[in-house]
């Protein structure tokens, strides 16, 4: 699953990004984009199917708003949340850690486990 993730992540360096909110399915992820606003960074959704035909919400955080992503990174994380939680709950108000992360020139992106609000 990861390398499908570093893939497509790969073959959208330099495409126009998409907010979230305008994609066209039936889920409401403003309450991730309102954290992204306000800690003022870019981010995009990915649908990941698994195996068995479920659908999971994978959050890829780009960057800063406004600054040019790099060409590389030192490397890919996925980072999965814990039971009774969702990808958002990395984000308590105050700057979290995958953010700083991101700041460091690594690849951020989020998983939503099965039976979250993005799945």
């Amino acid at each position: 699953m990861l390398d499908n993730l570093v893939q497509e992540a790969n073959i959208g360096l330099g495409q126009k990004l998409h907010s979230a909110r305008a994609l066209e399915d039936d889920l409401d992820y403003s309450r991730f984009d309102n954290y992204m606003k306000k800690a003022g960074y870019d981010w995009e959704v990915k649908k990941v199917t698994t195996e068995d035909s479920y659908i999971l919400s994978t959050f890829h955080i780009l960057g800063k708003s406004g600054q040019t992503r790099p060409n590389s990174f030192k490397a890919t994380i996925l980072t999965q949340h814990g039971s009774g939680m969702d990808g958002a709950d990395f984000f308590d108000g105050k700057k979290s850690f995958l953010l700083k992360l991101v700041d460091e020139g690594y690849d951020m992106w989020i998983g939503n486990n099965r039976g979250t609000e993005w799945s």
